[in-house]
């Protein structure tokens, strides 16, 4: 039998080993691990251990946010995330997680928010059409083209090879606007950056162009 005083350093020594067990990184790499494999429950019973003991660690914040979009728990997705964001307003991954459960919970004011300013701050062209992604799935085609021409204007070419998307998704846009030629002379442009880009050869055929390099138009507003 040990003594009393020897059982309570025993005790205090153990439970010491236990918290040193949590290992955040670890935790953080498994569970991006079950997010690759669309294991979401696993993901989330990975991180929650490290979400409560270390709320500020947003790598696991952010695993177990998108774990809880997947399993349908906004609220518990939505605080991890937004945590996450805070810690990682730079980080076009966590934003565009975030943007995803604000969408889903209906925070269209918020959504918008994050997006545009990950756009503005990050001078990014991804999270513009991602904001005008979402405003074509609210039926918000004005916020669309707004966002869409504000990625035109950043993606200049300059910080990395120019992409189609915002042209493309602009001629979408203007198509379900009434607006038949400006559609087209935005996938003639879209056309002009991406030659062989499978989305703009439909859609150029749908509207009676036939793809040839005597149809591309030079990219811009």
């Amino acid at each position: 039998m040990f003594p009393n005083k020897l059982k309570i350093v025993l005790a205090v020594s153990m439970l010491g080993f236990g918290c040193n067990t949590l290992n955040p990184e670890k935790s953080a790499e498994l569970g991006q691990h079950y997010l690759d494999h669309h294991d979401w429950a696993r993901a989330a019973a990975e991180a929650r251990p490290i979400v409560d003991a270390q709320p500020g660690y947003w790598k696991t914040q952010y695993v177990y946010g998108v774990a809880m979009t997947h399993l349908g728990d906004l609220a518990a997705a939505g605080r991890a995330l937004e945590r996450a964001y805070d810690a990682q307003p730079r980080n076009t991954t966590v934003v565009f997680a975030y943007a995803e459960v604000l969408f889903q919970a209906n925070e269209a004011s918020a959504l918008y928010q994050v997006l545009r300013g990950a756009g503005a701050d990050l001078h990014s062209a991804k999270a513009y059409v991602k904001l005008a992604e979402y405003a074509e799935k609210l039926n918000d085609l004005d916020s669309a083209v707004m966002a869409l021409s504000a990625a035109i204007e950043v993606d200049d070419g300059f910080s990395g090879p120019m992409s189609s998307d915002a042209y493309y998704y602009l001629s979408v846009v203007q198509a379900k606007l009434g607006n038949a030629d400006a559609s087209t002379r935005r996938l003639r442009q879209a056309y002009g950056i991406s030659p062989t880009d499978p989305r703009v050869l439909e859609a150029l055929r749908a509207a009676g162009v036939s793809p040839d390099p005597s149809v591309a138009l030079p990219p811009g507003a």
